[in-house]
């Protein structure tokens, strides 16, 4: 993989480490993405009055809607994007995978690998279905185990 050198801190890094610019080197900035955000926090502190400005100004031009609120959310968590999310509900009939109620827009969960992706962000890749609510707490809560879900399903049916 193609490397390059930050002008700021010296590191030499593999240019995914450095954001995108049509006007730099291989299509990417000078300076790498820790020395990037470093300035921008220091600009923004340095420059809060006049950023908070901009800051309100671009919402008041730009007003989040339900819908671009839920396009940035699934970018943000999933990497996919509203057609992608779609896709997959049609696919599973707009049902949830596992108990195959009907999937409710709000209520309606993005699942993932979480041996591949821990926490709440995925790489995209490890993404399994949509579930509803209760199903996504469930095997949350047995932590994506299946010794634990077919030994909680043998406990249920024993009193059953």
């Amino acid at each position: 993989m193609l490397e390059k050198t930050c002008n700021q801190c010296g590191i030499t890094a593999t240019i995914d480490c450095f954001h995108l610019d049509k006007r730099g080197i291989y299509g990417r900035r000078a300076s790498c993405k820790e020395c990037a955000a470093a300035y921008g926090a220091r600009w923004r502190r340095e420059n809060y009055e006049m950023a908070t400005a901009k800051q309100r100004k671009y919402r008041e031009d730009n007003p989040l809607t339900p819908e671009k609120a839920r396009d940035q959310m699934l970018k943000r968590k999933y990497r996919m994007n509203a057609q992608q999310y779609d896709e997959l509900a049609a696919s599973q009939n707009y049902l949830c995978a596992i108990c195959r109620t009907e999937l409710l827009p709000q209520k309606s969960h993005v699942d993932h690998d979480h041996n591949c992706c821990p926490g709440t962000h995925t790489c995209g890749e490890c993404v399994r279905g949509i579930l509803c609510g209760r199903c996504n707490a469930g095997i949350g809560f047995l932590e994506d185990d299946p010794e634990r879900m077919i030994a909680a399903a043998k406990y249920i049916r024993k009193f059953r």
